[in-house]
């Protein structure tokens, strides 16, 4: 209480001594004379520990209009800061900065981001830039969204830092703010971070902060997968998101016919590459399967991965075309199989050859189409062994 009486009798004091008018104190800064006021004692002081305390008093106060004077103190904090010399100093400087930060933030004072966004990108203070950011959000300053974007994107990019409670600072308030943004923009970034190097806080606020940005991002996650700026590792998060989602058949199949794709375009740098990579396309092609395509080159795609995959990956080929059960695959699995009848001809069969003969014959029949009639047929033709022809035979039973 005394203090308050203080502060208050300091108020007219320094009314008195400056001459103060309302006139005066409107001339050219665009406060009321009360805020006018308020900020000149703020100027008048002679250290960071001063100006901390007027600015204290003053949130005490709780004047009418104060985010105005709020931003006259951050913009006056700000071209002061490289004066701070000492972590007492530095200290205090980054407590009213950040002080004044959340009073504009929580009145989304709009007028002040762009000396908000000063703090982001200059303060070194990981907290203070971690509430200039959720303020950022709270004003819906759009203008910076892809800066907040970006810094979340580096910071999941980045190994676990030794210092990593800055970095999880930064983190949090970058998801906080766009969590307030429910932009689609910010989406991927809060996608990775639910699965980045960050302690549970983190993680928690951001599988909150995901479903208020959209609740069907399937367009965003298929985006992950086609683009190149991701990892293979990336792609497979973002199909298993999609595949485990409430998508439409439709987008599953396209997120499906799209990593099929990029798991062929992929050139890998290293043994575990090459195992993702293979994961990959065994993930897409059992979608493939499970929800057919309506792209033409994941036909493509699905032959060649037969012709030049592993003995998983042909098998995992064979499964998805023989799901799908149409024209196409059917053909496809059609031409495997003479493939193999060619080989018996030629004397050229090696045993995998022949189990993945049984494998093709069986998915022939369990596609129960007609149309797989005569590669089923043509096996009785050939001089294959009983056990082979029985399994045809049986098979053409199933059509």
């Amino acid at each position: 209480m005394k203090k308050r009486v203080f502060f208050a009798f300091g108020l007219v004091f320094f009314a008195v001594s400056i001459g103060f008018s309302q006139e005066a104190g409107n001339a050219g800064s665009g406060l009321s004379a009360e805020l006018q006021m308020y900020f000149d004692l703020y100027e008048q002081a002679r250290t960071w520990g001063e100006k901390q305390g007027v600015l204290q008093s003053t949130v005490e106060e709780a004047p009418g209009g104060a985010e105005q004077l709020y931003a006259s103190i951050l913009r006056s904090a700000l071209t002061a800061y490289s004066s701070a010399r000492g972590a007492q100093d530095l200290a205090m400087a980054d407590s009213i900065i950040k002080t004044v930060v959340e009073k504009l933030g929580d009145a989304k004072y709009s007028a002040a981001a762009a000396d908000v966004n000063r703090v982001v990108t200059t303060v070194r203070d990981s907290v203070v830039r971690s509430i200039s950011m959720t303020a950022l959000g709270k004003m819906q300053a759009k203008e910076y969204l892809p800066q907040i974007v970006r810094i979340l994107q580096d910071l999941n990019n980045q190994p676990a830092a030794q210092n990593r409670q800055s970095s999880e600072q930064l983190a949090y308030g970058a998801i906080v703010a766009l969590d307030y943004y429910q932009d689609e923009a910010g989406y991927i970034p809060v996608f990775f971070a639910v699965r980045g190097w960050y302690d549970d806080w983190v993680k928690t606020q951001a599988r909150q902060t995901l479903a208020k940005i959209s609740a069907e991002p399937w367009d965003p996650l298929i985006s992950v997968i086609k683009s190149s700026s991701y990892t293979i590792e990336n792609k497979k998060e973002a199909l298993q998101a999609i595949d485990e989602s409430s998508a439409e058949n439709t987008k599953k199949s396209e997120a499906a016919s799209a990593s099929l794709a990029q798991a062929w375009l992929a050139a890998p740098r290293s043994s575990l590459d090459r195992e993702n990579i293979k994961d990959l396309r065994k993930a897409s092609m059992g979608m493939l399967g499970r929800y057919g395509t309506e792209d033409s080159s994941s036909y493509d795609y699905l032959e060649r991965t037969y012709n030049a995959g592993d003995l998983d990956e042909k098998r995992s080929a064979i499964e998805a075309l023989s799901t799908m059960a149409n024209s196409q695959s059917i053909a496809i699995l059609s031409r495997f199989l003479q493939a193999m009848n060619g080989k018996l001809d030629d004397n050229t069969l090696t045993n995998s050859d022949r189990a993945m003969t049984q494998a093709i014959i069986t998915a022939l029949g369990k596609t129960r189409n007609s149309e797989a009639r005569p590669a089923l047929s043509s096996v009785l033709s050939h001089d294959w062994t009983n056990a082979i022809k029985n399994l045809a035979r049986t098979n053409l039973q199933n059509l």
